[in-house]
């Protein structure tokens, strides 16, 4: 019979504390980076913003769009939501999500 030492018990502790700990910080991120999207459709073009530490903005006026790719997997679907790629001369963005109305 193998009965585990005090030593053993503490590391194994401090293992699933870290891994609690990691899985704390990574849900917090995602959430956070998901508030941190934003996009708007105006007359003449289209704006974004995301990031959390690193803020990235964007402004495309419509006339420079090429094309435009609507992405939804089964899961997706099910959540009511898609990805949208737009691509233009010169310039290609992926990772505006949204509801797919």
């Amino acid at each position: 019979m193998i009965i585990a030492s005090e030593f053993d018990w503490f590391i194994t502790g401090l293992t699933l504390t870290g891994v609690l700990i990691l899985n704390v910080i990574f849900v917090a991120w995602v959430r956070l980076y998901y508030v941190s999207m934003w996009y708007e459709l105006r007359d003449d073009e289209m704006s974004w913003k995301r990031g959390v530490w690193f803020r990235r903005t964007g402004i495309v006026p419509y006339y420079r769009i090429t094309n435009l790719d609507v992405i939804q997997g089964p899961v997706m679907r099910m959540l009511g939501i898609s990805t949208l790629s737009i691509q233009t001369a010169g310039y290609f963005w992926a990772g505006c999500s949204g509801d797919s109305d």
